[in-house]
């Protein structure tokens, strides 16, 4: 099983990030980073066991919107490279414990993905579920792949799709979740249901998702490890939901942004 991610300039960083801490929990694991520039810095890229380069000719160059999109371009390549198993992670992401039970669920499913919300939202505060309705449900940041035809044949079909709708005159922001989103029922799509899975801000006032101290000094999530966190933060969502719903500095949900981000200063 592999781990990969993408990353332009401004991202680069959190990848890191990301690369330290999966491979604290699998240590044997190999971490792929599609990086959208015109070089490669070497001084940050030597928690990466390969390194695929977009330049300036590539149709992945842009702004933040089309990276989202070209995640599917970048997953099709690693499975026609190849590789048995897959997990892609958006860059912001960390990892804070095993992720084994998704290299078992791959002995069963294809594909696995994670859907932004598990529960109802409030009854006077839907307009999540409306931006879901409008964007597609399952979030294209946590992705996970067993090599085979049929998964083959979903990556195609995710490219073609977003290849017209946002590369295309459309220049639809939201493809690669919307296209993701229609995926679920012709191609068997599991959706991944555990609380402990990509956290982010978007699901951060879910009561299912309440962050707490663990019994061994890390972090739990409805009684079990937490899994990955998302620090995305578009247009300052994280940090307002934050100052909303973590405001303890003694709440493990805020002792966890303020731990990440001195892990992002320190390579900076």
């Amino acid at each position: 099983m592999i781990f990969c991610t993408m990353a332009g300039k401004e991202q680069l960083a959190h990848a890191v990030v990301l690369a330290k801490s999966v491979k604290a929990h699998h240590p044997g694991a190999q971490m792929h980073l599609c990086l959208v520039e015109s070089h490669i810095p070497a001084e940050k890229t030597q928690d990466f066991d390969e390194i695929v380069l977009v330049t300036n000719q590539g149709a992945a160059v842009g702004s933040p919107d089309s990276f989202c999109a070209a995640r599917a371009f970048f997953i099709r390549h690693l499975l026609h490279a190849g590789y048995d198993k897959l997990i892609y992670l958006d860059p912001e992401t960390n990892v804070y414990s095993s992720l084994n039970e998704i290299e078992e669920l791959l002995n069963h499913h294809e594909i696995i993905a994670c859907p932004y919300h598990l529960e109802p939202c409030h009854w006077d505060d839907f307009k999540p579920e409306i931006e879901c309705l409008r964007n597609g449900f399952l979030h294209a940041g946590f992705l996970a792949l067993r090599n085979s035809d049929h998964s083959r044949r979903f990556a195609s079909w995710w490219c073609e799709r977003i290849e017209a709708s946002f590369f295309g005159p459309e220049k639809d922001a939201m493809a690669g979740h919307k296209w993701l989103s229609l995926a679920m029922v012709p191609f068997q799509i599991y959706l991944l249901k555990n609380p402990a899975y990509h956290i982010a801000a978007w699901n951060l006032r879910a009561t299912g998702r309440s962050i707490a101290w663990g019994t061994e000094g890390g972090y739990a999530v409805d009684g079990v490890s937490l899994k990955t966190f998302c620090f995305s933060n578009p247009n300052g969502l994280l940090d307002h939901n934050a100052s909303l719903f973590l405001s303890d500095p003694s709440s493990a949900g805020h002792a966890l942004i303020q731990s990440y981000k001195r892990e992002l200063e320190a390579v900076r």
